[in-house]
Protein backbone atom coordinates (compact mmCIF):
# COMPACT_ATOMS: atom_id res chain seq x y z
CA UNK A 1 0.00 0.00 0.00
CA UNK A 2 1.83 3.34 -1.11
CA UNK A 3 2.25 5.93 1.52
CA UNK A 4 0.53 8.94 -0.20
CA UNK A 5 -2.54 7.04 -1.31
CA UNK A 6 -6.35 7.11 -0.09
CA UNK A 7 -7.69 3.73 -0.43
CA UNK A 8 -11.48 2.75 -0.23
CA UNK A 9 -11.44 -0.69 1.52
CA UNK A 10 -14.89 -2.46 0.69
CA UNK A 11 -15.79 -5.78 2.24
CA UNK A 12 -17.91 -8.24 0.49
CA UNK A 13 -18.82 -11.95 1.61
CA UNK A 14 -16.00 -13.46 -0.59
CA UNK A 15 -13.10 -11.02 1.86
CA UNK A 16 -11.55 -7.74 1.38
CA UNK A 17 -11.21 -5.78 -1.98
CA UNK A 18 -8.88 -2.56 -1.69
CA UNK A 19 -9.95 -0.19 -4.70
CA UNK A 20 -7.25 2.79 -5.27
CA UNK A 21 -8.94 5.60 -4.85
CA UNK A 22 -7.67 9.71 -6.24
CA UNK A 23 -9.38 11.34 -2.97
CA UNK A 24 -12.02 11.19 -0.42
CA UNK A 25 -14.87 12.42 -3.12
CA UNK A 26 -15.33 8.77 -3.52
CA UNK A 27 -16.72 8.61 -0.15
CA UNK A 28 -19.70 11.00 -1.68
CA UNK A 29 -21.73 7.54 -2.39
CA UNK A 30 -21.77 6.76 1.15
CA UNK A 31 -23.86 8.06 4.38
CA UNK A 32 -22.02 10.38 7.25
CA UNK A 33 -18.61 9.49 7.47
CA UNK A 34 -16.45 8.79 10.63
CA UNK A 35 -13.00 9.80 10.93
CA UNK A 36 -9.96 8.41 13.62
CA UNK A 37 -6.63 7.79 13.38
CA UNK A 38 -4.57 4.94 13.30
CA UNK A 39 -3.21 3.88 16.64
CA UNK A 40 1.25 3.23 15.79
CA UNK A 41 3.09 0.67 17.49
CA UNK A 42 0.42 -2.42 17.29
CA UNK A 43 0.27 -4.71 14.67
CA UNK A 44 -2.39 -4.70 11.82
CA UNK A 45 -4.30 -1.65 11.44
CA UNK A 46 -5.55 -0.30 15.02
CA UNK A 47 -8.44 2.09 15.57
CA UNK A 48 -10.46 3.56 17.95
CA UNK A 49 -13.74 2.66 17.20
CA UNK A 50 -17.38 4.31 18.71
CA UNK A 51 -20.10 1.57 19.39
CA UNK A 52 -23.39 2.78 20.78
CA UNK A 53 -26.66 0.92 21.67
CA UNK A 54 -29.86 3.01 21.43
CA UNK A 55 -30.40 4.37 24.52
CA UNK A 56 -27.14 3.49 26.61
CA UNK A 57 -23.98 5.22 26.77
CA UNK A 58 -21.32 5.04 23.68
CA UNK A 59 -17.72 3.59 24.25
CA UNK A 60 -15.00 3.68 22.22
CA UNK A 61 -13.21 0.68 22.00
CA UNK A 62 -9.83 0.04 20.28
CA UNK A 63 -9.73 -2.48 17.71
CA UNK A 64 -8.32 -4.30 15.18
CA UNK A 65 -9.72 -4.36 11.61
CA UNK A 66 -9.66 -7.75 10.35
CA UNK A 67 -11.26 -9.18 7.28
CA UNK A 68 -10.29 -12.90 7.98
CA UNK A 69 -12.70 -12.74 11.35
CA UNK A 70 -16.41 -13.34 10.59
CA UNK A 71 -17.31 -12.14 13.77
CA UNK A 72 -16.27 -8.45 15.68
CA UNK A 73 -14.45 -9.78 19.22
CA UNK A 74 -15.31 -7.37 22.02
CA UNK A 75 -13.74 -7.86 25.58
CA UNK A 76 -16.09 -9.46 27.66
CA UNK A 77 -15.73 -6.27 30.33
CA UNK A 78 -17.01 -4.01 27.96
CA UNK A 79 -19.94 -5.82 26.79
CA UNK A 80 -20.79 -6.27 30.31
CA UNK A 81 -21.05 -2.46 30.63
CA UNK A 82 -24.13 -2.80 27.71
CA UNK A 83 -27.36 -3.46 29.81
CA UNK A 84 -29.13 -6.57 29.07
CA UNK A 85 -25.91 -7.90 27.33
CA UNK A 86 -26.90 -11.59 28.60
CA UNK A 87 -25.90 -14.66 26.76
CA UNK A 88 -25.89 -18.88 27.73
CA UNK A 89 -24.90 -19.34 24.07
CA UNK A 90 -20.97 -20.12 23.04
CA UNK A 91 -18.92 -20.36 20.15
CA UNK A 92 -15.22 -21.79 19.95
CA UNK A 93 -12.76 -19.09 18.65
CA UNK A 94 -9.37 -19.44 18.69
CA UNK A 95 -8.97 -22.61 20.47
CA UNK A 96 -10.96 -20.03 23.02
CA UNK A 97 -14.75 -21.20 24.48
CA UNK A 98 -16.21 -17.37 24.16
CA UNK A 99 -19.95 -16.16 24.21
CA UNK A 100 -22.24 -14.78 21.55
CA UNK A 101 -24.54 -11.33 21.84
CA UNK A 102 -27.13 -10.55 19.34
CA UNK A 103 -27.51 -6.75 19.68
CA UNK A 104 -31.11 -5.66 17.81
CA UNK A 105 -29.65 -2.35 16.63
CA UNK A 106 -25.99 -1.61 16.91
CA UNK A 107 -24.17 1.95 16.05
CA UNK A 108 -20.62 1.18 14.74
CA UNK A 109 -18.44 4.30 14.05
CA UNK A 110 -21.84 5.94 13.55
CA UNK A 111 -23.08 3.30 10.61
CA UNK A 112 -26.31 1.18 12.48
CA UNK A 113 -26.45 -2.12 11.83
CA UNK A 114 -29.11 -4.55 12.60
CA UNK A 115 -28.87 -8.02 14.35
CA UNK A 116 -25.08 -7.17 15.04
CA UNK A 117 -23.56 -10.01 16.63
CA UNK A 118 -20.32 -9.62 18.66
CA UNK A 119 -18.18 -12.70 20.50
CA UNK A 120 -16.72 -11.79 23.70
CA UNK A 121 -12.94 -12.31 23.59
CA UNK A 122 -10.34 -13.23 26.69
CA UNK A 123 -7.96 -12.22 25.80
CA UNK A 124 -8.24 -9.53 23.05
CA UNK A 125 -4.78 -9.32 22.21
CA UNK A 126 -2.27 -6.90 24.21
CA UNK A 127 -4.15 -3.35 24.73
CA UNK A 128 -6.99 -4.37 22.21
CA UNK A 129 -10.64 -4.19 23.12
CA UNK A 130 -11.00 -6.69 20.27
CA UNK A 131 -11.08 -7.09 16.82
CA UNK A 132 -13.66 -5.25 13.81
CA UNK A 133 -14.87 -8.13 11.80
CA UNK A 134 -16.65 -8.82 8.34
CA UNK A 135 -19.93 -9.03 9.87
CA UNK A 136 -19.00 -5.36 10.88
CA UNK A 137 -16.84 -3.98 7.90
CA UNK A 138 -19.64 -5.48 5.66
CA UNK A 139 -22.01 -2.93 6.37
CA UNK A 140 -19.03 -0.07 6.11
CA UNK A 141 -17.44 1.75 3.54
CA UNK A 142 -13.54 2.26 5.48
CA UNK A 143 -10.85 4.55 3.71
CA UNK A 144 -7.59 3.87 4.74
CA UNK A 145 -5.57 6.93 4.09
CA UNK A 146 -1.70 6.37 5.06
CA UNK A 147 -0.53 9.66 3.98
CA UNK A 148 -2.68 11.26 6.81
CA UNK A 149 -2.85 8.05 9.29
CA UNK A 150 -6.17 7.93 9.86
CA UNK A 151 -9.42 5.70 9.12
CA UNK A 152 -12.51 7.14 7.88
CA UNK A 153 -15.24 4.96 8.01
CA UNK A 154 -18.81 5.72 6.47
CA UNK A 155 -22.51 3.87 5.86
CA UNK A 156 -23.24 2.44 3.03
CA UNK A 157 -26.35 3.04 1.54
CA UNK A 158 -27.68 -0.59 1.90
CA UNK A 159 -25.99 -2.08 4.68
CA UNK A 160 -25.01 -6.03 4.67
CA UNK A 161 -28.28 -8.41 6.11
CA UNK A 162 -26.24 -9.72 9.26
CA UNK A 163 -26.17 -13.56 9.28
CA UNK A 164 -28.10 -15.36 11.62
CA UNK A 165 -25.11 -18.76 11.11
CA UNK A 166 -23.16 -17.95 14.29
CA UNK A 167 -26.57 -18.58 15.99
CA UNK A 168 -26.68 -22.21 13.77
CA UNK A 169 -25.91 -25.58 15.27
CA UNK A 170 -25.42 -28.02 12.17
CA UNK A 171 -24.64 -31.86 12.65
CA UNK A 172 -24.81 -34.40 10.44
CA UNK A 173 -24.46 -37.92 10.92
CA UNK A 174 -24.93 -41.39 9.13
CA UNK A 175 -28.38 -42.99 9.11
CA UNK A 176 -29.32 -46.00 7.58
CA UNK A 177 -32.56 -45.92 5.79
CA UNK A 178 -35.11 -48.30 6.14
CA UNK A 179 -34.45 -50.29 3.41
CA UNK A 180 -30.90 -51.08 4.53
CA UNK A 181 -29.10 -48.22 2.12
CA UNK A 182 -26.60 -45.36 3.21
CA UNK A 183 -28.74 -42.09 4.43
CA UNK A 184 -27.57 -38.96 5.65
CA UNK A 185 -29.32 -37.49 8.75
CA UNK A 186 -28.96 -33.38 8.73
CA UNK A 187 -30.02 -31.22 11.96
CA UNK A 188 -30.05 -27.70 12.24
CA UNK A 189 -30.99 -25.89 15.65
CA UNK A 190 -31.51 -22.14 16.10
CA UNK A 191 -29.43 -21.01 18.96
CA UNK A 192 -31.08 -17.52 18.83
CA UNK A 193 -33.50 -15.35 20.89
CA UNK A 194 -36.24 -14.79 17.51
CA UNK A 195 -37.09 -16.93 14.35
CA UNK A 196 -34.83 -17.77 11.30
CA UNK A 197 -36.59 -17.63 8.25
CA UNK A 198 -34.35 -19.84 5.98
CA UNK A 199 -31.36 -22.05 5.82
CA UNK A 200 -28.88 -24.00 3.17
CA UNK A 201 -27.40 -26.21 3.94
CA UNK A 202 -24.75 -28.59 2.29
CA UNK A 203 -22.40 -31.66 2.98
CA UNK A 204 -19.69 -33.52 1.03
CA UNK A 205 -22.00 -36.39 1.07
CA UNK A 206 -23.91 -34.29 -1.59
CA UNK A 207 -22.28 -30.83 -2.52
CA UNK A 208 -24.75 -30.46 -5.37
CA UNK A 209 -27.43 -31.43 -3.26
CA UNK A 210 -28.32 -28.59 -0.99
CA UNK A 211 -30.82 -28.77 2.12
CA UNK A 212 -33.19 -26.04 2.88
CA UNK A 213 -34.65 -25.70 6.53
CA UNK A 214 -37.70 -22.55 6.84
CA UNK A 215 -39.14 -20.87 10.07
CA UNK A 216 -36.49 -22.32 12.74
CA UNK A 217 -38.31 -20.64 16.24
CA UNK A 218 -36.39 -19.90 18.87
CA UNK A 219 -34.50 -23.09 20.49
CA UNK A 220 -36.18 -25.19 17.41
CA UNK A 221 -34.21 -28.45 15.92
CA UNK A 222 -35.49 -29.02 12.30
CA UNK A 223 -33.94 -32.44 10.90
CA UNK A 224 -33.94 -33.88 7.22
CA UNK A 225 -32.69 -37.16 6.04
CA UNK A 226 -31.84 -38.37 2.84
CA UNK A 227 -30.16 -41.35 0.90
CA UNK A 228 -26.35 -41.23 -0.16
CA UNK A 229 -26.90 -40.27 -4.21
CA UNK A 230 -25.01 -43.34 -6.01
CA UNK A 231 -21.23 -42.83 -6.58
CA UNK A 232 -21.13 -40.18 -3.55
CA UNK A 233 -17.35 -40.36 -1.79
CA UNK A 234 -19.23 -39.42 1.44
CA UNK A 235 -16.45 -38.92 4.14
CA UNK A 236 -19.58 -37.72 6.79
CA UNK A 237 -17.09 -34.89 8.17
CA UNK A 238 -18.41 -31.43 6.49
CA UNK A 239 -21.27 -29.90 6.75
CA UNK A 240 -21.58 -25.81 5.67
CA UNK A 241 -24.33 -22.87 5.90
CA UNK A 242 -24.15 -21.76 2.88
CA UNK A 243 -26.98 -19.12 3.12
CA UNK A 244 -29.14 -18.21 6.43
CA UNK A 245 -31.59 -15.23 7.44
CA UNK A 246 -33.54 -13.70 9.61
Amino acid sequence: MGMNKTWMWMVGAAGAVLIAAVGVENSAMFGRAHATPIITGLDGIVVDVPFTVPGQQTQTLRMRLDTGAALTQIKRSAIDRWRDANSDVTVKMDKQVERLYRFPTMQVAGAAIDDFTVASCSPCGGALDGVLGRNALEALGVEIDMARNRVTFSARPVGAQQSPEPWLQVKMRRKPRPDGTPGIRLAVRNRSDQTVSSVTVVSDCAPEKPVRFKNLAPGERQISMFAVPDGARCLYRSVDVVEARW
